[in-house]
């Protein structure tokens, strides 16, 4: 019961500071951390994939509710796709390396931002090469983070 209140206490923390964190504005779209796909990354690797999944909704429909209510559900369907992915990896802790670990964490935040620009920039043309840029930028910044995230906070032991 303690762990679900440090989680819930955890996520507001989290929450908040993803709202004043400031962000570089690159071809008219904001590139910051998600800190809260960084969350659900943690916890996906700690809980079962039902869990998940499930917390991946409910913070992608805060987060959707909160930021942008034009692409509602957006970010309900991307966080639950990765939740469930990211938490299918611990299958896999015994036989993968970390490296391949990791890669596969890059594909998934590869594939939760491409449907997002996907949706985003859905119907504008000739926003292929901004979005792949994109997609790759945030994808790299959230990979490392939760890269500084293992080595320094749990000591390599999380991916």
């Amino acid at each position: 019961m303690t762990r679900i209140i440090y989680y819930i206490l955890l996520f507001f923390i989290i929450a908040f500071i993803q709202t004043v964190l400031p962000a570089i504005i690159i071809f008219q779209s904001p590139v910051t951390f998600d800190l809260l796909l960084i969350f659900l990354t943690v916890i996906a690797l700690q809980l079962p994939t039902f869990s998940a999944t499930i917390l991946g909704f409910f913070i992608g429909l805060l987060q959707d509710i909160t930021t942008q209510h034009y692409l509602l559900g957006s970010f309900s369907f991307m966080k639950s796709i990765s939740g469930y992915a990211i938490s299918w990896l611990t299958r896999f802790d015994k036989i993968w390396n970390r490296g391949l670990r990791y890669l596969f964490i890059l594909g998934c935040y590869v594939l939760h931002y491409s449907i997002y620009y996907y949706i985003r920039f859905a119907g504008v043309h000739g926003e292929f090469f901004n979005g792949s840029i994109l997609v790759s930028i945030h994808a790299l910044l959230n990979l490392f983070l939760l890269w500084f995230i293992d080595r320094f906070i749990f000591s390599n032991k999380l991916v």
